[in-house]
This record gives C-alpha cells, sequence and structure tokens, in this order.
C-alpha cells in the first residue's frame, strides 16, 4: 500500500520542485511523507516549496553499486541534509560539488536532479 503523500511528493519532484511535506497544524516539515505529523499527530498535511537551503548531517561515498543501473554513476556520493532543522533528507551530491571539502553542519544548498531517469533532491553547492 502505497504511503499518503509519497505520490504527490514525487509528482513535484518530477516536475522540477523541490517540496517536502507540512504540518499545516505545527508547521513541522516531515520526510519522509506519511498520513499524519510525527511531531503532533495532526492529519492536516501538505507540500510546500523549500528554498533549498539546507545542513549537511552525514555523507557517503558509494563505490559498489547497490544495483546494476547504478554502476554507470561509480562513484557517488549521498548526504543526509536537514532541512530548517526539522527534516531529514536524502540526496545525491552532484559531480560538481568537491567532496574532499564537505564537513559535518556545513551549509548546502539542494535542488532537484535526475538520476537514472528519476528526480530527486540533489546537493548543488557548498
Amino acid at each position: 500500500m502505497p504511503v499518503e503523500g509519497a505520490s504527490e511528493l514525487w509528482e513535484a519532484w518530477a516536475s522540477g520542485r523541490l517540496c517536502l511535506q507540512t504540518c499545516t497544524s505545527c508547521g513541522e516539515f516531515q520526510h519522509p511523507p506519511g498520513p499524519v505529523c510525527s511531531h503532533c499527530h495532526g492529519a492536516a498535511l501538505s507540500l510546500v516549496e523549500i528554498d533549498g537551503s539546507a545542513t549537511l548531517v552525514s555523507w557517503s561515498t558509494v563505490y559498489r553499486a547497490p544495483a546494476v543501473q547504478f554502476s554507470i554513476d561509480i562513484p557517488y556520493t549521498i548526504a543526509i541534509v536537514s532541512v530548517g532543522d526539522r527534516a531529514l533528507v536524502e540526496a545525491r551530491v552532484d559531480i560538481n560539488v568537491e567532496v574532499s571539502g564537505l564537513r559535518v553542519g556545513m551549509p548546502v544548498h539542494l535542488a532537484i536532479g535526475e538520476v537514472i531517469g528519476v528526480s530527486i533532491p540533489v546537493v548543488i553547492s557548498s
């Protein structure tokens, strides 16, 4: 059974909109999307566009593809970023970002990018 709100998020990303689910009751972001707010348990949720500002929490460089379709990109780096100190989002690090310069807590910027034909958040600058 699909998670409520997930298909809307994927559709927004596919249209190039950088969005996250937010609770209209408490204002908290939530990711991944769900049927109720993980903070206040309210059911009034919607998607809002975000400006892409985030903070780097962690990252890992992948040298062995988890599936054959990802082997064309090896090596690539995945980051966990905090958006507004409220939601953790996984994002691919763009190949133009110098991975050796990444530091925990540094500000980064997200945009929508494409990986194997799927639109996802991508760290485009630090």
